[in-house]
């Protein structure tokens, strides 16, 4: 049973990840919003830039489901861009608005389920030996780190520059 300061720090809790998850796709959506064709698409990186972006919002998606059992993937997932091992360099890439449609079905996805997962079970991941709290602080981790990756590149081919978000309390 939990005390009240115990419901208060168990909400306090579930609202930062909300923020954290909210300002790594707030990052992630200027990146894209912003990013000319020519990176976009370009074949000269190793990781192409769409590739990266679907790639980060795969995983904030599987992340967020209880189990790996329990994940449907988004309705124009294509197994060819990120299966784990079906994929193909030469796979269709996603377009810009694809990838911003991808983005606000997680940003959904974040504000359902974080409010009623249970932090405290295993992460429902066989290779992430973890509770649930500690998958969601390595998800936002993973997000964070790939907007890194993006906007580096965006800034270095580019000149262009995204603004920082450091909470998103309600904005998602």
């Amino acid at each position: 049973m939990l005390t009240e300061a115990g419901v208060q720090l168990d909400a306090s809790l579930r609202a930062s990840l909300i923020s954290q998850y909210g300002a790594g796709l707030s990052m992630l959506r200027q990146i894209v919003e912003k990013c000319p064709d020519e990176l976009w698409l370009s074949t000269s990186l190793r990781n192409q830039f769409w590739r990266v972006a679907y790639h980060t919002l795969f995983f904030v998606h599987l992340y967020l489901q209880p189990a790996e059992s329990d994940f449907v993937p988004w309705p124009k997932h294509r197994d060819e861009v990120e299966s784990g091992s079906g994929e193909r360099a030469d796979a269709t890439p996603y377009s810009q608005s694809d990838i911003l449609e991808y983005l606000e079905f997680c940003a959904v996805e974040v504000r359902g389920r974080v409010v009623d997962m249970d932090l405290h079970a295993q992460s429902g991941f066989p290779w992430h030996r973890c509770s649930r709290l500690e998958l969601q602080l390595i998800n936002i981790r993973h997000l964070q780190g790939h907007v890194g990756e993006l906007s580096e590149q965006l800034s270095d081919k580019t000149g262009i520059q995204i603004k920082w978000v450091g909470l998103t309390r309600d904005s998602l």
